[in-house]
């Protein structure tokens, strides 16, 4: 076989494996979807691996992904997208609040003045929901974040020290009638 067939026949099976891994990922993308949807429909895990024929650790695997790029996403929501959503929200509610006071000024029918006054209250009302909805849910990020930090920091630190009685009990000093003394002393 020449080096140019057989250069050839690597690219085809490349090709081949590229197709392959594609459809895998399409998938596990599928399976992933109908299980996300089979559980918004209230069903568990186990029904779940039941109807799709799967073993219920493979269920629990795409639990555990879909739970994962959830929380990317709404932290890549909170972060990057709700921002600026805000700051259009608050930009529109000006341009109607702005609106509304030129109307109010300008006319002199009283029904329409009361209407574009309550259309003022309740912009401003909008306003303050959306600033303070924005700080609840940024409160609720930062404190997932710090409790994460938290576990991470335990799950590092070393085992502590053992109580002074569980060494006597490991060394054998002292009697039991000492060791049950002691705890004695402990307990009042």
């Amino acid at each position: 076989m020449s080096e140019i067939d057989q250069h050839s026949q690597e690219e085809q099976e490349d090709q081949a494996q590229t197709q392959e891994l594609k459809f895998f990922r399409s998938s596990i993308s599928w399976r992933r979807n109908l299980v996300l949807q089979m559980l918004s429909e209230g069903h568990n895990q186990a029904h779940i691996a039941r109807t799709l024929k799967l073993h219920p650790s493979t269920i629990s695997i795409d639990v555990q992904f879909l739970r994962e790029q959830t929380r990317s996403q709404m932290k890549e929501f909170v972060t990057e997208r709700l921002p600026m959503a805000v700051v259009k929200s608050c930009t529109a509610l000006d341009s109607v609040t702005s609106t509304a006071w030129e109307l109010a000024k300008s006319t002199d029918d009283d029904r329409i003045r009361l209407q574009a006054l309550t259309l003022i209250k309740e912009t401003e009302k909008d306003k303050i929901d959306i600033v303070s909805n924005v700080n609840i849910v940024d409160q609720i990020v930062t404190q997932t974040e710090q409790r994460q930090q938290a576990q991470r920091d335990t799950a590092l630190q070393p085992v502590g020290e053992p109580e002074a009685e569980d060494l006597l009990q490991l060394v054998g000093e002292g009697s039991e009638e000492e060791a049950e003394e002691n705890k004695k002393a402990d307990i009042k």
